[in-house]
């Protein structure tokens, strides 16, 4: 895990500095909510499809995100249609892990899905928190977020 300060997690007022955020959802009103919630805590980079999370996890590699939050149900691609049984953010999480620069990094699943499987396979995979979106508001991450680093 990531060894950040307190005054790194928490910047001051106009200082655009902090925690570098990777946040994959696909869901437009929660990529609006998560995204002006977490800026209190630094840059936010997002991603909605596992294509467009694939090429900025490739240019993350020389400056690589603190934390990643990730949802499991997410399009392969910005026109697809959702495939509840394909879980792309499994593949998103897995190229991360196999990666030597962002395999360290703390990822937090968000997701609504709340299977016994799922959980295990994230776990395994090295999550450090599966959150169940449904279950906890912003200021609940936020919190989940410096926990993780």
């Amino acid at each position: 895990m990531s060894s950040i300060s307190e005054d790194k997690i928490t910047p001051k007022i106009g200082d655009k500095k902090g925690i570098k955020i990777f946040l994959v959802e696909d869901e437009p009103r929660l990529v609006s909510l998560y995204s002006f919630a977490l800026q209190e805590l630094g840059e936010v980079e997002i991603a909605t499809t596992a294509s467009e999370a694939f090429e900025k996890l490739s240019a993350f590699r020389a400056n690589p995100p603190n934390v990643i939050l990730l949802d499991l149900i997410i399009p392969e691609q910005p026109s697809a249609p959702l495939n509840f049984s394909k879980r792309w953010g499994f593949h998103v999480l897995g190229k991360i892990k196999e990666d030597k620069a962002l395999k360290d990094i703390p990822v937090l699943v968000m997701t609504n899905l709340d299977e016994y499987e799922d959980r295990q396979r994230a776990k395994q995979l090295g999550v450090v928190k599966y959150i169940v979106k449904s279950n906890v508001i912003p200021k609940d991450i936020k919190e989940l977020i410096k926990q993780a680093l």
